[in-house]
C-alpha cells in the first residue's frame, strides 16, 4: 500500500509520522488489499487534526478526527476508518 504523509501548517515532531505508518498497517486486518493512504497531519488554532483518506478497490473512505494531542487524533482516526471498513466489508459481501 502506498501511503503518503502531509503535515500542514507546522512540522511534526520526531516519531509521529513512524507512529502514524504504524496504526495505519492495522488496516490490513480488516482489508487485504488496500491501493493507497494520504494521511494528513494538520494544526487549527490550539486543535490537532489528523485526516485519513483510505482508496479501496470501488471506493474511497475519508475520516477526520480532531483532539489537543497529535498521537491522539491519529488513534481516533484510525479507530474510526477500521469500523468504517467493517461496515463497508458486511454491506458489500452481505448478500453473497
Amino acid at each position: 500500500m502506498n501511503v503518503v504523509i502531509t503535515a500542514r501548517h507546522f512540522d511534526p515532531p520526531d516519531g509521529v509520522r513512524d507512529y502514524a505508518l504504524e496504526k495505519i498497517d492495522k488496516v490490513h486486518k480488516y482489508y487485504e488489499k488496500p491501493i493507497g493512504c494520504h494521511i494528513i497531519l494538520s494544526q487549527e488554532n490550539n486543535e490537532r487534526v489528523a485526516e485519513i483518506s483510505l482508496s479501496i478497490a470501488g471506493k474511497t473512505i475519508f475520516v477526520r478526527e480532531t483532539s489537543d494531542d497529535l498521537l491522539r487524533s491519529i488513534d481516533g482516526a484510525v479507530d474510526k476508518l477500521i469500523g468504517r471498513l467493517i461496515k463497508f466489508k458486511t454491506t458489500r459481501y452481505a448478500h453473497k
